[in-house]
């Protein structure tokens, strides 16, 4: 995701399946600024990292790429 100030996130996943999955938002420095996971169905926690600061720009972000996790499962059937 290019941010504005060509600032970047890249979101890697770990995990084999969906209920062990966990996604992270890790910026251009390296530095992890957000970890997703599902608890439930439908339901998925998210971390902000301490040394962020929760802005409105962060929060997008969250609702942009919350899905996403949930994507990078599915089957293209």
């Amino acid at each position: 995701m290019l941010l504005p100030g060509q600032r970047c996130l890249v979101f890697p996943v770990t995990g084999t399946r969906l209920r062990n999955a966990v996604m992270t938002a890790v910026t251009e420095s390296g530095r992890t600024a957000l970890w997703f996971r599902r608890i439930a169905r439908a339901k998925y926690e998210i971390v902000v990292s301490p040394d962020c600061d929760l802005t409105t720009e962060l929060m997008c972000i969250v609702c942009l790429a919350a899905g996403w996790l949930r994507g990078y499962f599915e089957s293209p059937n």
